[in-house]
């Protein structure tokens, strides 16, 4: 997605709101208030997460697994912007770069064409 539609992709950023939450503490210096502003967001966060969990996935994960919301907020900002970092793709043992335009070229691998 990040190379045939580039414009989407960088505006998908913001539903990965770990990273304006981090700037916001950064720079009120960790103020009380600022502290407050982000246990609020993950108290939300966590309330909404067990609802779906409990009345649409019906997966009774929550809330034993809420404290692993904030490293998988992270891990997934970090995947998205790592996306823009390289135009290269392994996947079942073949080497792919993504061209522009969105094509994707085989440059290693036993698979057949």
């Amino acid at each position: 997605m990040r190379v045939s539609r580039p414009g989407g992709y960088l505006a998908s950023g913001i539903v990965h709101p770990v990273a304006g939450l981090a700037i916001f503490l950064l720079a009120a210096d960790f103020s009380a208030l600022s502290l407050a502003t982000a246990v609020a967001y993950y108290l939300l966060r966590a309330t909404v997460v067990t609802t779906f969990s409990r009345l649409y996935v019906r997966d009774n994960l929550c809330p034993k697994y809420l404290w692993l919301l904030p490293i998988r907020d992270l891990l997934s900002f970090a995947t998205w912007g790592l996306a823009f970092a390289g135009n290269r793709v392994t996947w079942r043992g073949d080497l792919f770069k993504l061209e522009p335009g969105g094509k994707i070229r085989r440059l290693t691998g036993n698979s057949l064409p």
